[in-house]
C-alpha cells in the first residue's frame, strides 16, 4: 500500500513539473477569462466593447509571474473599432499574497486605423477642444501604434512609458481652406519629448521633408527644434506673395535646407526664434516699374532675371544674409556678390 502511495506521489509531482514546464514553455491558449475581463473592462468604462480571441498564458517559472498575450482583438467605442496586432501583460503571482497590483507592465501594437477613427476613439475616453480641433482638420491617413507602458504596485502607470508608431497618407484641411497633403512621418513619444522622424509632406505643390523634429517639454516651455528642406521646385507665388509685400518674383524655383529652434509657452507666446539656412535659387523673375531704377540704367527692362544664386540666411540676435549668384538685366550677365547684417 505504502508503496502504491509513492508511486501516485510521484507521478503527481513528474505530473506537476511536467505541466510546469510546459506551460512555461509552450504556453496554453484558452478563451475561458475573454467574458471576463470584457466585463471587467465595460464596468470601468461602459462606452467600451472589447472583443478578444483566444489569450495564451505562459509561465516565468524563476520570476513567479505570467506572461499574458492576446493577438487581433478589436476595441468598439462609438460604433467605432480600432484594430490590434497584440495585447501583452505580465502578472506577478507574488502580488496575490502581497495583495499589491498583480499587472506590471501593458504592451500593445495596433494594425494601420484610419486616423478619423483614433482621434474619435480618443473623444470617446476624453474630449478636448485640442482634439475636436484636430477631428475637423483630419482628412484620411492611416496610423499604427506601439506602446509600452509600466505600472507599479499602486496600478500606476509609470513616466517611463513609450509610444512609437507611424502615420501615412494623412492630410489636414486648415480653416482657411488651404490643405497639407501627402503627410507622412514616423514618432517616438516618452514623457516631456515627441520626435518625428522620415517627416514628408505637400504643400502648395512645394514637396517639404524633415529628418528629425523635437518637441521637449521644459517646465511650462515648449522647445522646438529640427529640420526642414525642399527638393528643387517651382514655388506658388501666393506661398509667398501673402508674407513679403511688394515684392513681385514670378517663376521662382529653388530648393532649400533649414534648421531652427523656438520655444513656447502655454499662452502661445514665441520666443528666442534661432534659423539657418541655406537656399538655392535655381532661377527667378523679378518684375519692376521702379522709375529710380529706370533714371540710372534707362535700357532696363521690366524683368532682371535671377540665376544660380547660393543664399546663407542666418536670424536669431542678428539678421546675416550672404550669398552669390548671376543677375540678367536687359540680357547682359552680372556676377554678383553680397552680404548684409544687421
Amino acid at each position: 500500500m505504502i508503496k502504491i502511495l509513492k508511486i501516485f506521489f510521484v507521478s503527481l509531482i513528474l505530473i506537476f513539473f511536467v505541466s510546469l514546464t510546459y506551460l512555461s514553455i509552450f504556453g496554453i491558449e484558452t478563451n475561458r477569462f475573454n467574458k471576463l475581463i470584457s466585463d471587467k473592462i465595460r464596468n470601468i468604462h461602459p462606452e467600451i466593447d472589447v472583443k478578444l480571441k483566444k489569450i495564451k498564458l505562459t509561465i516565468e517559472l524563476f520570476e513567479l509571474k505570467v506572461l499574458i498575450v492576446t493577438k487581433n482583438p478589436v476595441i468598439e467605442i462609438s460604433n467605432k473599432k480600432l484594430n490590434l496586432k497584440k495585447v501583452s501583460t505580465t502578472y506577478d503571482i507574488k502580488s496575490f499574497f502581497k495583495k499589491d497590483f498583480g499587472i506590471t507592465n501593458l504592451n500593445f501594437s495596433t494594425d494601420y486605423n484610419e486616423v478619423k477613427n483614433i482621434i474619435k476613439f480618443a473623444r470617446a475616453f476624453k474630449d478636448s477642444p485640442q482634439l475636436l480641433i484636430i477631428d475637423k482638420v483630419s482628412k484620411g491617413g492611416k496610423l499604427n501604434i506601439n506602446a509600452r507602458f509600466k505600472i507599479n504596485q499602486k496600478g500606476e502607470i509609470e513616466n517611463n512609458y513609450l509610444i512609437t508608431g507611424e502615420v501615412k497618407d494623412y492630410s489636414l484641411k486648415l480653416f482657411n481652406n488651404d490643405e497639407i497633403k501627402k503627410i507622412n512621418f514616423k514618432f517616438k513619444y516618452k514623457e516631456k519629448n515627441t520626435s518625428l522622424t522620415d517627416v514628408n509632406l505637400d504643400y502648395k505643390n512645394l514637396a517639404i521633408s524633415s529628418n528629425d523634429l523635437q518637441l521637449i517639454k521644459i517646465n511650462n516651455i515648449y522647445k522646438i527644434s529640427g529640420n526642414i528642406k525642399n527638393s528643387k521646385s517651382k514655388i506658388d507665388q501666393e506661398l509667398y506673395s501673402n508674407y513679403i509685400k511688394n515684392i513681385n518674383f514670378k517663376n521662382l524655383i529653388l530648393s532649400s535646407d533649414s534648421n531652427f529652434s523656438f520655444e513656447v509657452d502655454k499662452k502661445l507666446k514665441f520666443k528666442n526664434f534661432n534659423l539657418k539656412s541655406n537656399i538655392d535659387i535655381e532661377s527667378a523673375e523679378y518684375i519692376t516699374n521702379n522709375k529710380i531704377f529706370k533714371e540710372i540704367l534707362p535700357n532696363l527692362t521690366n524683368k532682371i532675371d535671377i540665376k544660380n544664386n547660393k543664399i546663407s540666411l542666418e536670424y536669431g540676435n542678428r539678421i546675416k544674409i550672404s550669398g552669390r549668384g548671376e543677375l540678367f538685366i536687359s540680357e547682359k550677365k552680372e556676377n554678383i556678390e553680397y552680404e548684409i547684417e544687421n
